[in-house]
């Protein structure tokens, strides 16, 4: 699976289920930052992975967790809703979803201030600078477009109170403390009495796929397709499903790319109602699709 924070990772190996696991990434961060996770996981209890991630004052934007690329534009953004930090930290604490939609038909000068905040930080040249010409390429739209509706219908669909994401883009500035249901799940997990084997791997996912021989029961690409062009996805997808055993199955997550990945799959068999299904309860809202695929 592709490393990216970490926090997938760590989940997975509390759950005991696991025998063996790659973790994938061309960027060495994300691997150091996934090592060190997973070590707050084995070693640590809940207290000391609070504290080393940042999450003991968010406020502050330090520790592990507030040093990113996302973390950077998310800091940005908060800014521009200041004049709203009473609304910001009520929204967090309502109880139900219900009581949530109610507090932001109140403020409509919120919303306004949260879209045009996106917009500014969302802009196009500013992703280009933090993540390169190809994470942008083949946008299905403006991606400061994507991103304010993506954020506007999570807040009428998902509990903020219970999404750690929303947290972290809108809210963790106005917050000198971390209520336990707001942290991102693994952090609050017992230790496992182990972890199973696992291998990391500073590289590319085609490159990693094309490399080796053993099969794989479930493959997480993640977005890394939001990078590609047809060819190259096509490219990808065909190593995937080579190296996917009988009855694995694959992931993949498309945030703002209009590549026709499921045209892209070869022999690759799209469960289209289970992807719909993991794209309305994906709580990392920014992807507008989630597909899942396995061996016809």
């Amino acid at each position: 699976m592709i490393a990216s924070g970490g926090c997938t990772a760590a989940y997975l190996c509390a759950q005991g289920t696991i025998a063996s696991l790659d973790l994938v990434d061309p960027n060495p961060y994300q691997l150091e930052l996934t090592k060190r996770k997973l070590d707050l996981l084995q070693c640590e209890e809940r207290g000391a992975r609070v504290s080393a991630l940042g999450h003991d004052c968010p406020s502050k934007h330090k520790g592990l967790d507030y040093k990113g690329r996302y973390e950077t534009l998310f800091q940005a953004l908060q800014k521009g809703l200041s004049p709203h930090q009473g609304l910001v930290r009520a929204l967090f604490t309502t109880p139900t979803l219900e009581d949530q939609r109610a507090l932001l038909d109140s403020c409509p000068e919120f919303i306004e201030s949260l879209r045009r905040s996106i917009q500014e930080t969302m802009a196009l040249p500013n992703l280009v600078a933090l993540f390169g010409q190809s994470a942008t390429q083949n946008p299905a739209r403006a991606f400061a477009e994507h991103f304010v509706d993506v954020t506007l219908r999570a807040l009428t669909t998902h509990h903020a109170a219970k999404n750690p994401w929303l947290f972290f883009m809108i809210g963790s500035s106005y917050f000198d403390h971390i209520p336990q249901y707001l942290l991102p799940p693994w952090i609050g997990l017992e230790r496992p009495p182990h972890l199973p084997a696992i291998d990391f791997h500073n590289a590319t996912m085609g490159s990693f796929l094309e490399e080796g021989e053993s099969e794989f029961d479930f493959i997480h690409l993640s977005n890394v397709l939001d990078w590609a062009n047809p060819e190259e996805a096509a490219t990808l997808l065909s190593l995937v499903a080579k190296r996917l055993s009988p009855k694995g199955l694959v992931i993949v997550r498309q945030l703002n790319s209009s590549l026709d990945i499921e045209s892209c799959g070869g022999s690759l068999q799209w469960d289209s109602s289970r992807g719909q299904a993991l794209t309305t309860t994906e709580r990392a809202f920014f992807y507008r699709r989630v597909l899942i695929a396995g061996h016809a």
